[in-house]
């Protein structure tokens, strides 16, 4: 017969839970839709090398682009004529045209200082404001009858152009996998202003002609700057409502950037710095001095009026446009400085064809000319679009801002040098121009290839 202390200790050890039971039962009185007990899960990094901006507000820095190089170019079909009116000669008319870009080169350490204390929203409208100044001054010039008011004009048009703000907002606003894909867009942009500019000229011309408005406030010479003030002056509430800042701090670099700027500074190639600044400048170059040598040579050995000269610097323009944008479709399958490359070697034999090889048939000439000066403004197009993304991928991110601002006062300063060169060369001297710098840009990307690399930690 069992004790009855051993039949109260097996049934109290039989009433003892065992852990397992214990576990299981604990784990099915949780709910189910309980996540109570989840662990923190760490965020999923988000991909910012496809970010894209805001499509309004690109699309009004793409219109801010259109009305950038129109304004330089809209009075080159009329800018002798204006000067000899009001007692200048032809290198002064050189010198108003190249003035307004080398002045944008000052505008854009203007932009750097006042991007630091505004937003870029706020320093757009600004320059807005003092383009429409500028236009007005230079409308006005006829009624001052002092060839340096034009000179002042342009200057102050130059100043507040605003040159930086589209590129720093393409370097701020968009991911390095679509950077190069907007670049080319912003390149097709400048181009329509190529057209727009003699485009304009031209209708202007007509318009004033056939209602025969000639004084000294409006006429074809002043024209051009009444155009331009309106187009700025209608740009400022698309500004005002439809362009949003980005949301990116380009002028203030990252706390762990700013912990180590000696690594970035290290790891900076200076070599592919140098190179993207000089292909910047020179190709620059080439298109601003082609567009003020074509104008100069169709008046002076063709015998064309300023209409005609307007309407073929809008065919040849109009050529490049698709010229770019058909480039642009096959950016993803090419590496900038393999494109860059590429370009500048197919564009150096087509640069003979602009060489006056004074033929019987005066149409021969204008053709062979024609094709080559549409061939040259083409590569320098599609050349600059590969640079502009490129310049931007090579460096660490904090330096991103700084060499932005430094290959557009190259390309300012190539705008101006192109400018004062165009009217000062023959058709020969033009040629070989071109020639040396599309050699010395395609030699220049062939032995700095490697520091041409995107950036490790470029974004």
């Amino acid at each position: 017969m069992q004790s009855p202390q051993v039949t109260l200790r097996s049934q109290s050890l039989t009433t003892i839970p065992s852990a397992e039971s214990v576990s299981s039962r604990t784990t099915l009185e949780v709910p189910q839709n309980s996540r109570s007990c989840d662990l923190p899960q760490e965020p999923v990094p988000e991909d910012h090398s496809t970010m894209m901006p805001d499509r309004a507000s690109l699309y009004v820095v793409y219109y801010m682009c259109v009305l950038l190089v129109t304004n330089i170019v809209v009075v080159v079909p009329t800018a002798d004529h204006y000067a000899e009116r009001l007692g200048a000669s032809e290198a002064f008319s050189g010198l108003m045209i190249g003035l307004t870009p080398a002045f944008a080169g000052l505008g854009i350490l203007l932009n750097q200082c006042m991007l630091r204390h505004m937003t870029m929203k706020s320093v757009m409208i600004t320059m807005v404001l003092g383009s429409v100044c500028g236009n007005c001054i230079y409308a006005l010039g006829g009624l001052t009858r002092s060839p340096w008011t034009l000179l002042a004009a342009r200057a102050i048009i130059g100043l507040c152009a605003g040159n930086s703000l589209p590129p720093l907002y393409t370097a701020t606003a968009v991911g390095i996998k679509k950077r190069t894909q907007v670049g080319f867009c912003m390149q097709v942009m400048a181009n329509i202003g190529y057209v727009m500019g003699p485009l304009f000229a031209w209708a202007l011309e007509v318009f004033v002609k056939e209602l025969r408005i000639e004084n000294l406030v409006l006429d074809s010479d002043t024209m051009p700057g009444w155009c331009m003030a309106c187009l700025y002056f209608f740009l400022i509430p698309k500004v005002l409502f439809f362009f949003k800042n980005p949301s990116g701090q380009l002028m203030q670099a990252q706390p762990q950037q700013q912990e180590s700027p000696a690594v970035g500074s290290r790891l900076m190639p200076l070599v592919g710095v140098l190179i993207c600044i000089w292909a910047m400048f020179a190709l620059t170059i080439s298109t601003a001095v082609g567009e003020v040598f074509a104008s100069r040579h169709a008046s002076q050995h063709w015998g064309w009026n300023v209409q005609h000269t307007s309407l073929f610097l809008v065919g040849v323009m109009a050529f490049v446009g698709p010229m770019t944008i058909s480039a642009g479709r096959i950016v993803h399958a090419v590496e900038d400085r393999k494109g860059l490359l590429v370009t500048c070697s197919l564009a150096i034999p087509l640069c003979v064809m602009l060489i006056d090889f004074n033929m019987a048939s005066p149409v021969a000439d204008i053709s062979i000319f024609t094709a080559g000066l549409i061939a040259i403004f083409a590569a320098s197009s599609i050349a600059r679009a590969f640079i502009g993304a490129m310049a931007t991928k090579i460096v660490p991110p904090h330096l991103k801002s700084s060499i932005t601002s430094i290959t557009l006062l190259a390309l300012c300063a190539g705008r101006g040098a192109g400018s004062f060169l165009g009217p000062l060369l023959d058709a020969t001297p033009f040629a070989l121009l071109q020639m040396g710098i599309f050699v010395s840009t395609a030699v220049f990307t062939f032995l700095g290839a490697d520091s041409l690399k995107a950036h490790a930690k470029a974004c």
